[in-house]
């Protein structure tokens, strides 16, 4: 491999990593909530989902699942 190739390898992994610690931050020190936009429903979620057996249910106020 070419120095040059190694050098935009390492450019990219580097901006990667940078995005990340960012979004670390945001997160952890800047005390980032979710905001409604960010939310999605169990149906959206399941639609992404490979299998809508892994989906958890709801628990009710006694412990046991309905």
């Amino acid at each position: 491999m070419q120095s040059t190739d190694r050098s935009q390898i390492k450019w990219i992994s580097d901006f990667i990593w940078n995005i990340a610690d960012d979004r670390l931050c945001d997160v952890y020190e800047r005390g980032w909530q979710p905001g409604p936009d960010d939310v999605e429903d169990d149906a959206a979620l399941v639609a992404l989902g490979d299998d809508a057996g892994d989906v958890t249910q709801k628990e009710d106020g006694d412990g046991e699942e309905s």
